[in-house]
């Protein structure tokens, strides 16, 4: 039977419509059922082109009853319209899509008028089973509530109440916002009166609707966006129609199940990251260090001198050193020298140390492919025939030599943006690998080929080197670019370690770990300013510390020729006392 008034109401129930046939007939049924006899019920429609109107008015003989139609602009707008209907000393704007309980509205308005308040809300929670939407609305609610205990309240849209003559006074919603419209009114709201309460005895129950149709992540980062344009200031910052709850649109629902898709191998490779490194804890770690003879003479040094103090002072027990390929046969394909070689491995034996041997065209340090000058006209046939003999020739001479304990194939072969080198020739590495394997027992590293992933087939070698720099330049469109590699979280590089030992079932290491500038030019041309500011010791700190997060326990740092350089140069011997400090902390 309907409620008949002769006084004004306590409370006007305003709920802005636009194609709610679906959920407007549950939520008014609702409010037939409260124990609060003093309120009115306005329906606010915005032209729907579903049958809303004809739902809600099969309700006039259960409910005190309007309904009015306006231009289908926001729900801000149609809010407006419900008000401008309404006699209640409250507003209370609900959406069609919530379900209260029958003692809703007399508790809610029992406590506006405890508190005198000028504005209210309660706690919410998400419809239906889905726990993560569950999760969603109780982070809602909380958050809710704790702007409301710090003084700073925040309302949502579901259900807010607001004394009318206050309402009136703010002009109500602003019309021209379609998405944050309750939290741009709840900060024009706060400025007018402090006086609001938040409800936690009470909840209200909100469908997922928009969870469903746009997905979870869509519809965050459409509450982010707001969030971030409201903070710098930006009054406008959506581009959303008014009127979400139609058939979504093929573009939504593939963006969700990408952001779903993508969020969830996120966490899949951040749980075998972790794992592996937490499967590595009790293995201590080993250190090494690359040394470039070539290098050395680049930046001003003796090498011998240089090698012979960093074996003899840092405590480095593993060394990789280079067999330029220009420096074992600079002059002519039939004459080799082995002379510096020979020096390096003597210095290294003479202090205990072992060696990796680096062999094939391309090793480390600019210009990366290091080719003699006099194959330089040869065919391609022919490069390929003098390279392997070189290698045949370094092997042979070294393969029994007690201070080298491995080999390293080149290094980053396939990597096609840094270096001077002609393209990677996937055949011929093979044949190399297997030329090496046939005349040494010794294991053979193959690095990968740049930060971001790992070796999928072969050759993949004994052992495999992964490199990790923060900082980097590369030339590309013509320029050379500045790179930061901040976003790359150690545990991406367990994962690709794990991912190697679970695909081919070889261990990992870091071959390479920056230690030193990356700048623009060659170091040598770098002002020493520049140099400490690119690189300055803290970060060789937190490189190495950051390495130790990867679960890889064998670390080999690059750059002990410029800690060198700037000890001998620049009276600088603060990169030599950290790595002191760092490695023999372990």
């Amino acid at each position: 039977m309907k409620r008949h008034q002769k006084n004004k109401p306590q409370l006007s129930v305003v709920i802005p419509t636009l194609n709610e046939a679906q959920f407007i007939g549950l939520l008014l049924n609702d409010l037939t059922k409260q124990t609060l006899r003093s309120f009115e019920v306005i329906v606010s429609d915005s032209s729907s082109d579903d049958n809303t109107l004809e739902v809600a008015k099969k309700f006039n003989d259960k409910l005190p009853l309007k309904t009015t139609q306006v231009k289908r602009k926001s729900a801000g707008h149609g809010r407006n319209g419900g008000a401008k209907k309404a006699q209640g000393e409250y507003l209370v704007f609900i959406d069609a899509d919530v379900r209260i309980k029958s003692n809703y509205l007399e508790q809610l308005a029992l406590a506006a008028k405890e508190k005198k308040a000028d504005f209210a809300t309660t706690r919410m929670r998400a419809d239906g089973w889905h726990p993560i939407d569950k999760l969603i609305y109780l982070t809602y609610s909380w958050g809710f509530r704790k702007k409301f205990e710090e003084g700073k309240p925040l309302m949502s849209g579901g259900v807010m109440l607001v004394r009318r003559s206050i309402f009136k006074d703010l002009n109500g919603f602003k019309d021209d916002i379609t998405v944050g419209e309750d939290m741009e009114f709840s900060l024009r709201l706060r400025e007018k009166t402090k006086k609001g309460t938040f409800i936690k005895a009470l909840t209200y129950t909100t469908s997922n609707r928009r969870f469903k149709q746009d997905g979870r992540i869509v519809t965050l980062l459409r509450n982010l966006q707001w969030l971030t344009g409201w903070s710098l200031g930006i009054n406008k910052v959506d581009n959303f129609s008014f009127g979400h709850y139609r058939k979504k649109h093929w573009l939504w629902r593939w963006t969700g199940r990408i952001a779903w898709l993508l969020a969830l191998s996120a966490l899949i490779i951040f749980a075998i990251g972790k794992i592996y490194a937490f499967s590595n804890r009790t293995t201590p770690f080993t250190y090494g260090v690359s040394f470039s003879a070539k290098y050395a003479e680049e930046l001003g040094l003796d090498w011998r001198t240089t090698l012979e103090r960093s074996a003899h002072e840092l405590p480095f027990t593993h060394y990789r050193l280079m067999s330029y390929w220009d420096r074992v046969q600079p002059n002519e394909r039939s004459v080799y020298d082995f002379n510096e070689l020979d020096a390096q491995l003597e210095i290294l034996a003479k202090n205990n140390r072992t060696a990796t041997l680096v062999v094939g065209l391309r090793q480390p340090r600019w210009p990366e492919c290091h080719a003699p000058s006099w194959q330089k006209d040869l065919s391609t046939a022919e490069k390929q025939s003098a390279e392997r003999e070189y290698i045949r020739r370094v092997v042979e001479r070294y393969r029994f030599d007690s201070t080298i304990t491995s080999w390293q194939l080149e290094n980053e072969s396939a990597n096609r943006l840094f270096g001077d080198c002609p393209e990677f020739d996937k055949p011929f590495h093979q044949e190399k690998y297997d030329l090496i394997r046939s005349l040494s027992n010794k294991p053979i590293s193959i690095n990968a080929s740049n930060q971001s992933g790992w070796p999928l087939q072969g050759p993949v070698g004994q052992r495999t080197g992964f490199s990790i720099y923060k900082e980097a330049y590369f030339d590309a469109f013509g320029r050379s670019n500045a790179w930061s590699f901040w976003y790359v979280p150690s545990w991406w590089h367990g994962f690709r370690a794990a991912m190697v030992e679970i695909q081919h079932g070889t261990t990992s290491f870091v071959h390479e770990l920056q230690t030193e500038p990356w700048g623009q030019s060659a170091t040598v041309d770098l002002a020493p300013k520049v140099q400490t500011n690119l690189f300055p010791p803290e970060e060789l700190e937190r490189n190495v510390k950051f390495a130790q997060q990867t679960g890889m326990r064998e670390l080999w740092l690059w750059g002990v020729e410029w800690w060198y350089y700037q000890n001998d140069t620049y009276n600088n011997d603060n990169y030599l006392k950290v790595v002191q400090q760092v490695i023999q902390a372990e």
